[in-house]
């Protein structure tokens, strides 16, 4: 008997909302490090990646292309390389090797099983900010590969959340006629939420650990597997 989900379509955001981001960042750079290698402590090693990281991001006006996204990368690894005072490692080198490090994502408890038993019920899409590469491969190598019917990146729609529009190209690409079967599911608040909100879309904050004002149209939920009680019949 098939079941009539509330939505039939699930927009999910990918870091930190299906994958852990900073688990899988760690394994990433502790394995690039490795190659060539560079001595890797975990705790330093990492802040200091994301030091490189921040000063990086803010060098940049925007990170929508693929030019964007190479010269951030290539900035990143630069600096990070710089301060362990490295200076045979290749900048470029660095950065691919790290990229094919970065295809194996390390899943969030609940996913696998919640999104295996919602797949045939309800079309599952991946909207996330960021590159395509390595996100996508990120998925092909994972789990739950199987079960992603539409994946978009910011790289692709040439929008970052929280703009409106970014979900609303989605919709639009997809001929999705009635937004209210739509569910957006996020981890970050003041983008794949606030985005959300503001394009009139159901949404569900994940994990939700804070009180905060909710408007109607907004769930909450802490472990994902929580997220077939909003959408089950």
């Amino acid at each position: 008997m098939k079941l009539f989900y509330k939505y039939k379509y699930i927009i999910f955001d990918l870091d930190d909302t299906l994958f852990d981001y900073q688990a899988t960042e760690i394994e990433s750079l502790k394995q690039t490090c490795k190659d060539f290698g560079i001595p890797f402590k975990e705790q330093v090693s990492y802040y200091n990646y994301k030091v490189a990281n921040n000063i990086a991001k803010k060098s940049i006006n925007a990170l929508n292309s693929p030019s964007d996204f190479k010269l951030f990368r290539n900035q990143r690894a630069k600096l990070f390389l710089e301060n362990d005072n490295n200076k045979t490692v290749n900048v470029e080198d660095f950065v691919a090797l790290q990229l094919k490090h970065s295809e194996r994502g390390i899943l969030i408890d609940g996913v696998y099983e919640t999104i295996k038993e919602i797949h045939n019920f309800v079309k599952v899409i991946v909207g996330t900010n960021g590159s395509t590469h390595p996100r996508l491969n990120k998925i092909r190598n994972s789990k739950i590969s199987s079960f992603i019917n539409h994946f978009y990146s910011s790289e692709m729609l040439g929008l970052q959340k929280p703009n409106p529009e970014f979900y609303l190209k989605i919709i639009d690409n997809m001929s999705i006629d009635n937004i209210s079967e739509v569910l957006v599911v996020g981890n970050d608040f003041n983008k794949d939420i606030v985005g959300a909100i503001n394009a009139k879309i159901d949404c569900c904050h994940f994990p939700f650990n804070e009180p905060m004002n909710l408007n109607e149209n907004v769930f909450t939920i802490e472990s994902f597997s929580d997220l077939l009680n909003i959408i089950k019949p």
